[in-house]
């Protein structure tokens, strides 16, 4: 059965998903995971360490760092329309993780979080995906990317979302950026929701300046010293572990 021409003789109008349709939306995450991994051997293990778990609360895709949720007849809708953008939203949800956007402290700002994680992560997978699984709002990313770069060089999430929260942003340019750049639902990631969410003393934040996300490496693993890491260069420790790791399996 394919899901790309069987998803609305399955779901035969149901308010819940039924057992065939759940089928297929983890067959078609299969298949995005797969074709991700054939591209980019260094992600085959964030590809496939979290296993699926079917929530109809996400709209599409979301994650709380141990699982994979996904709504079955989204994700089916979805690849029926363009496998392409359905590994780009794969993609885009797995390199959060990789990043530890998750991951954050008491009293960051949701909605500005989530929006300079969605800048990053997008700007990696231009990057990474691009040409191989090219979307059809990639040019109007990339203008916006090229801008960010000039501003801050290397991006990170932390640099934005302090540029965001300290200068403020207009809400119809914040709303104009979300629409754009958002691929997957981030509700899991905060502490009502996410039970693996690090704990942050609501003392660390002082009255008068914006509260910031934990470092992403992890308050126990973070190093003193250490500089701040753009999420491309993370990338980059990535792919070169892998190939570490190729050319001791040969």
């Amino acid at each position: 059965m394919s899901a790309v021409t069987d998803i609305d003789s399955v779901q035969g109008g149901l308010s819940e998903p039924a057992p065939e349709v759940d089928a297929l939306a983890c067959e078609t995450l299969a298949a995005a995971r797969s074709m991700l991994a054939v591209s980019y051997r260094f992600l085959d293990r964030a590809l496939w360490k979290m296993p699926l778990a079917q929530d109809e609360r996400v709209d599409l895709l979301g994650t709380d760092g141990r699982e994979v949720h996904y709504r079955p007849d989204a994700v089916l809708k979805r690849f029926s329309a363009s496998s392409n953008e359905a590994v780009r939203d794969y993609l885009h949800m797995i390199c959060h993780c990789i990043f530890y956007h998750p991951f954050v402290g008491n009293g960051v700002n949701p909605l500005m979080w989530d929006l300079a994680c969605d800048l990053v992560v997008e700007a990696v997978c231009l990057d990474l995906a691009g040409k191989r699984f090219p979307s059809t709002l990639d040019a109007r990313r990339a203008k916006v990317v090229e801008g960010l770069k000039e501003r801050f060089g290397n991006l990170s999430a932390e640099k934005i979302y302090r540029a965001i929260v300290t200068q403020g942003i207009r809400p119809v340019e914040a709303d104009t950026l979300k629409a754009l750049f958002i691929r997957d639902d981030h509700g899991l990631w905060y502490h009502d929701k996410n039970p693996v969410a690090r704990k942050q003393d609501e003392s660390d934040a002082t009255p008068d300046a914006p509260a910031q996300p934990n470092d992403r490496t992890g308050g126990e693993h973070e190093r003193e010293g250490e500089h701040e890491r753009s999420e491309e260069q993370t990338l980059q420790d990535a792919r070169g572990a892998a190939s570490e790791d190729d050319a001791t399996q040969d």
